[in-house]
């Protein structure tokens, strides 16, 4: 007997890519969370009114930070480190597009503008101790680079309805 052959898609961390136009790749990624994306403010603001009308403001402010986390051993720890310290000492920051990819189609990311905003707190112990890099980015846009072919039919046509109406 033959049965219906099903293909689900593969999220692989070892395919992600993190690059920064000021060092190039960044690698040596943490064992668990290694790379986290937040905007700086929500995309909109609500205010209620005394007679509970609604407004809403769409908030212009796209900035955010990108927080990569390294093994301790990593050398992109060396290579953010030396900059670090060369940027506390200049009179400008060293900015460039970091750009996080990842082939599973899972998310794609662009900061521009993003330089060093924070160093990393340093812990020391018997173990491992992930090193966490924050940048501040002037731009930073986010979201899924494609749509799997694995979805299921419904959740196709919703978002080509989605589509339409922009």
């Amino acid at each position: 007997i033959r049965g219906v052959i099903m293909a689900h898609n593969v999220w692989s961390p070892k395919d992600v890519n993190i690059a920064w136009d000021v060092l190039g790749a960044i690698t040596g990624f943490a064992d668990d969370t290694f790379v986290v994306l937040s905007r700086n403010e929500d995309m909109t603001e609500e205010v209620v009114g005394a007679d509970g009308k609604l407004a809403t403001t769409r908030n212009a402010d796209r900035t955010g930070t990108i927080t990569v986390t390294l093994m301790q051993t990593a050398e992109s720890n060396t290579l953010l480190s030396v900059l670090a310290h060369a940027q506390e000492k200049a009179t400008k920051f060293l900015t460039g597009a970091i750009t996080i990819t990842d082939p599973s189609g899972s998310v794609l990311a662009v900061g521009t503008g993003a330089y060093l905003k924070a160093m990393p707190e340093v812990t020391l112990g018997s173990g491992q101790n992930a090193k966490e890099w924050m940048f501040y980015c002037e731009g930073l846009e986010y979201g899924t680079t494609a749509i799997p072919d694995s979805i299921s039919s419904d959740l196709s046509a919703q978002i080509d309805n989605i589509k339409k109406l922009f």
